[in-house]
């Protein structure tokens, strides 16, 4: 399966939290590692009145697939920029 489908996957099942979902971005980014598949949900919950953005990432580091997935209540771009600091310095042992 290739990254997007895999992170369309993956950001689907995240739907189903009782969440309401009030936009949603994909993309391809470029990494130091390649290629990645970048998906991020801005959701509402509305028992709490909450606004989070969950975000998920598929990467290949070293010929193996990954995905970092997270919930950010705040510091939402530098959350992100830190996701992709890791995968461009992650190496496998």
């Amino acid at each position: 399966m290739k990254k997007k489908e895999t992170v369309k996957v993956m950001a689907d099942k995240t739907m189903n939290d009782g969440s309401t979902i009030t936009a949603k971005q994909e993309k391809t980014i470029q990494l130091k590692s390649g290629e990645a598949c970048e998906v991020i949900l801005d959701k509402t919950y509305k028992n709490e009145n909450v606004k989070v953005k969950t975000y998920l990432l598929c990467f290949d580091v070293e010929g193996q697939t990954f995905i970092l997935s997270g919930t950010m209540f705040k510091d939402f771009d530098s959350t992100i920029a830190e996701y992709r600091h890791v995968v461009e310095t992650m190496r496998l042992k």
